[in-house]
């Protein structure tokens, strides 16, 4: 049995549910391809000329409907069930789990300072780069294999070596060095993805079998079959970079459960700018702000992601740094 904090802890979280299962539900009826084209998202790929990227996007749209419904009809059966839940043999497994505590769930902490910095330069960029910068040089910053672009490979190159060091310091702690050695192969597909595996590096010809199943005919897999890939890489992004971190930092619970299974999540100043990185969607900033004439603002994005995604890797490192640090001090006592 939990004892009466777990348990209490347990039960505040259950309007919470309701909550989240009621906002759910009306997603998932309203959300409609009419709705997100006035709004703004998934506009480009829901009007696109090539009928197939529209058809990938009218499906994404369903999918989501019906992932909203499942995700309610969940959270309602766990606040049915919720004695069964909180008394279930894995429940008690996570509560009984050791938390790997540190004070880089601080909010206000240098990861937060320096996605602020970072996105204060990308918004100056995006306001005033008109009128700094040539065209010639806007578009030297801009196009496929430009500044930012390979920006983004240096820094997700940055996060895969912080991952692979990181698995050589992590072998007697199995779900963190399976999931470290997950993330360092993502690091470094999506470094290969964002440089179209050297297809600009090398003046590679566009393949002829990629012809009207990569949207932009390059050598890569997130532009083939529309954009689904990108949108479900942004909604990624945004769930495990702000969902996942606001979750893990005001429930001990959802902490135990992710460091049970390795999982890195980061502070709650990493969690913002995370957030913050998300709404940089052209629908958005578009509204706000007059964007450059080609500017795109999907690699800004992406490069101010590759920072977050070191930045991530970085606080894992520290994290394992303290932890020895702590270790060695007990050890000495």
């Amino acid at each position: 049995m939990t004892n009466d904090a777990q348990r209490i802890r347990f039960l505040k979280l259950l309007p919470v549910f309701c909550t989240i299962a009621v906002f759910c539900v009306i997603l998932g009826y309203f959300i409609t391809p009419q709705l997100l084209i006035s709004l703004g998202p998934m506009q480009q790929s829901l009007t696109s000329d090539i009928e197939s990227v529209r058809k990938i996007a009218y499906f994404e749209v369903a999918l989501l409907k019906v992932f909203f419904y499942i995700f309610a009809v969940l959270l309602i059966v766990v606040v049915i069930s919720w004695k069964r839940v909180i008394n279930s043999s894995f429940v008690r497994l996570i509560n009984a789990h050791t938390l790997l505590e540190s004070d880089r769930h601080s909010t206000f902490n240098l990861s937060f300072l320096i996605m602020i910095c970072c996105l204060a330069v990308g918004v100056f960029y995006m306001r005033a780069g008109a009128y700094v910068f040539t065209p010639i040089q806007l578009n030297m910053i801009n196009i496929e294999n430009g500044i930012i672009e390979n920006l983004s490979v240096l820094f997700l190159i940055i996060a895969f070596l912080f991952s692979v060091t990181l698995l050589s310091k992590l072998r007697g702690q199995r779900a963190r060095f399976v999931t470290h050695g997950i993330m360092a192969f993502l690091f470094f597909f999506m470094a290969g993805e964002e440089m179209s595996w050297g297809q600009h590096l090398f003046d590679l010809a566009d393949p002829v079998i990629l012809n009207g199943i990569n949207v932009q005919g390059e050598i890569n897999f997130h532009n083939m079959f529309g954009y689904f890939a990108v949108h479900f890489f942004i909604a990624g992004i945004f769930i495990y970079g702000f969902v996942l971190s606001f979750f893990a930092h005001f429930s001990v619970f959802c902490r135990k459960f992710f460091d049970f299974f390795g999982i890195p999540i980061a502070s709650l100043g990493l969690a913002i700018g995370f957030f913050m990185v998300s709404m940089l969607q052209s629908w958005i900033a578009g509204a706000l702000i007059a964007l450059p004439t080609g500017f795109r603002i999907e690699e800004l994005r992406e490069l101010l992601t590759a920072i977050a995604l070191s930045v991530l890797m970085w606080e894992s490192w520290l994290l394992l740094n303290r932890k020895k640090k702590g270790m060695e001090s007990s050890s000495k006592i």
